[in-house]
């Protein structure tokens, strides 16, 4: 028998079974890799991307979890720590705003406790001058106003010349003068005086009664209209007296501003830590450089004849005094508002202090 076709046939079904073996080996290698790419390489890679973007700051970002074997547990776990890593960047940014806010919160107390600091040391330095100064000059000043008054009378009682004339109008003003100046010397003993008066149950409103009443005559005057918005408050522990002294320096101070008329409004409520006297008015008002240096003693832009510049430095040791606070807001043409901040009790070193 020839074996040539068989062997033929042999080696036809050998070439097929090779030929379509590497062509399923191929297949396979493809279908192996399109699946790993698929399943692996891009979850992989788009995980290190992730990752790189995560490692830049972008807490945001997020991975697909499209599997549940390991690589769907690892996004889950990648994304779950993007989440908490999202949620403690936001917290640290909150943090820090706060901190920044509460350190700047902090530097404006310090810097107005500074200021309040420098204004006490200040009050207390001329307060000592000035009561040593009132203390040599008050005799004098009395003398010459009790003299010149003899005199006039003396010569109220001759006949009338033009020389007596002239005399009389010399010591009026001499008279006068020297009263002027016993009034300066009065507001310098007020300023000097840092102690005295009595700290009692004192209602708030009925201090602002008596003090428009003494005051509305030259409210009246000066054409100035006066406005209250009293809130029903409870007594707070005060020295009525000085506080009186206080809110009628402001009264004078705002009408003497507004010399054309306006309107004062007198203002009480409550705040956290006590109660809060407002006097605002709707005067000319103070450039800033002024307002800066509005409760230094002796400071004033008033002319010679009106004041020494003491009114609103008083006010300042009186709510001092009290363990309280002063607050002016004002602008050119804005008027002005002064803001007093009482405690409802004082500190016991202030009560002792005015004892």
């Amino acid at each position: 028998m020839r074996l040539d076709p068989y062997d033929e046939a042999r080696r036809s079904s050998a070439l097929q079974l090779i030929f379509f073996s590497a062509l399923g080996i191929i297949l396979t290698s493809i279908v192996t890799a399109v699946a790993v790419r698929r399943m692996v390489h891009n979850p992989v890679r788009a995980m290190i991307t992730s990752a790189q973007a995560l490692a830049r700051g972008d807490h945001s970002v997020r991975v697909r979890e499209m599997t549940r074997d390991e690589l769907g547990l690892l996004a889950h776990a990648f994304n779950q720590m993007s989440r908490d890593l999202e949620k403690a960047h936001s917290e640290l940014l909150e943090w820090a705003q706060t901190l920044e806010h509460r350190v700047q919160q902090k530097t404006d107390e310090l810097e107005r406790a500074q200021e309040q600091i420098l204004q006490v040391e200040k009050l207390a330095s001329l307060g000592r001058l000035a009561a040593v100064v009132a203390h040599e000059i008050n005799n004098p000043l009395s003398s010459v106003v009790t003299y010149a008054k003899i005199m006039l009378r003396r010569l109220a009682g001759k006949e009338e010349s033009p020389e007596s004339a002239q005399a009389q109008q010399y010591l009026e003003s001499i008279a006068s003068e020297a009263s002027r100046c016993g009034e300066i010397v009065a507001q310098l003993l007020s300023f000097a005086r840092q102690r005295g008066g009595e700290f009692v149950p004192t209602n708030l409103g009925t201090v602002v009664e008596k003090s428009v009443f003494l005051v509305h005559h030259k409210l009246e005057m000066a054409g100035v209209t006066m406005e209250k918005e009293l809130a029903d408050l409870p007594p707070i522990k005060a020295d009525s007296g000085q506080l009186q002294q206080a809110l009628m320096a402001l009264l004078y101070n705002a009408c003497e501003a507004m010399e054309n008329g306006g309107t004062i409004m007198v203002r009480t409520r409550a705040w956290e830590g006590g109660e809060v006297l407002e006097v605002e008015d709707n005067g000319p008002g103070m450039p800033t450089d002024v307002a800066a240096r509005a409760f230094e003693p002796f400071f004033t832009t008033k002319n010679a004849t009106s004041g020494v510049g003491l009114g609103l430095a008083v006010v300042y040791g009186i709510v001092r005094r009290h363990g309280g606070r002063v607050e002016l807001k004002t602008a050119p043409g804005q008027g002005c508002r002064f803001t007093i901040y009482l405690s409802s009790t004082p500190p016991e070193s202030m009560q002792e202090g005015a004892s």
